[in-house]
């Protein structure tokens, strides 16, 4: 239900697209999506929480960025 919105929007253009759920920690689905579609670049966003929170509890970020193989864009 969260994704109708943008596939009607997506089925109404001119735009490829294919969607899945991967029920896994955040870092280990961006990995398997990237390696599902082949992926040869990655486009996220990133929250800033700040470092001391991130030093304590970790970053979905930072673990996705050490994952990864691909060139990615983060925006913030």
């Amino acid at each position: 239900k969260i994704l109708e919105g943008a596939h009607t929007a997506l089925r109404h253009g001119d735009v490829e697209w294919e969607s899945a759920r991967i029920d896994a920690y955040p870092a280990a689905a961006v990995v398997e999506a990237l390696s599902r579609w082949e992926a040869d670049c990655l486009f996220m966003g990133s929250f800033g929480r700040g470092r001391i929170r991130d030093f304590v509890f970790g970053s979905h970020t930072a673990a996705i960025l050490e994952l990864v193989s691909v060139p990615v864009f983060v925006a913030r």
